[in-house]
């Protein structure tokens, strides 16, 4: 990715929250899961990073005719991602009272 001076930062908070919206997508697919595109692949990285999924980078091929591409293939939800999971589940969401 490369800086674009007209895009907008994005901050760590909608980092996060695009983590979560991927491990809980990840989640309720079957596995192996493939993701391509550059926000997919950030997410993915340091969800990986974080010791929440076992995954590895691959060249994977479009089923729907496209050409090789960069993806990753991630193989399990460790404990720690399942861990992150149930406790996001359980946590109150915005406006609710704890």
């Amino acid at each position: 990715m490369k800086n674009d001076p007209l895009e907008i930062p994005r901050s760590r908070i909608w980092e996060k929250r695009n983590e979560h919206t991927l491990l809980r997508r990840i989640a309720s697919e079957p596995l192996p899961h493939v993701l391509t595109g550059d926000e997919n692949l950030l997410a993915v990285s340091a969800l990986f990073q974080a010791g929440h999924v076992d995954a590895v980078v691959r060249v994977v091929v479009d089923p729907l005719g496209g050409g090789p591409q960069v993806g990753v293939v991630v193989s399990e939800i460790t404990r720690s991602g399942w861990l992150l999971l149930l406790n996001r589940s359980h946590a109150p969401q915005r406006g609710e009272s704890i």
